[in-house]
């Protein structure tokens, strides 16, 4: 069975040479994010900071407690894997 993505994809991120957006949460003319992207929480903390290319994650992908404290840092490879770090809402590993 195959395992998905953080995001529920099945397919696994990949590194294109395009040139990404200088501005964040930019999606491109198909609807799929390009370049960094980040959400907040209401109270303006993080929820997550990623980057982006053809709607997959590249590279470090961070998700935050609603205290601002980190939850899970992914690691995405040029192969297409991440590698996750799970953290509690103190921020232990």
């Amino acid at each position: 069975m195959a395992q998905t993505d953080f995001f529920g994809s099945m397919e696994p991120a990949r590194q294109t040479k395009s040139k990404l957006p200088d501005t964040p949460n930019v999606t491109d003319s198909q609807g799929r994010k390009q370049g960094a992207w980040s959400k907040r929480y209401d109270n303006g903390n993080y929820r997550y900071q990623a980057t982006f290319v053809d709607n997959k994650p590249v590279g470090m992908l961070t998700r935050y407690h609603e205290n601002g404290k980190k939850s899970v840092q992914i690691d995405y490879r040029a192969d297409g894997k991440g590698y996750a770090r799970l953290y509690d809402d103190t921020e232990k590993l």
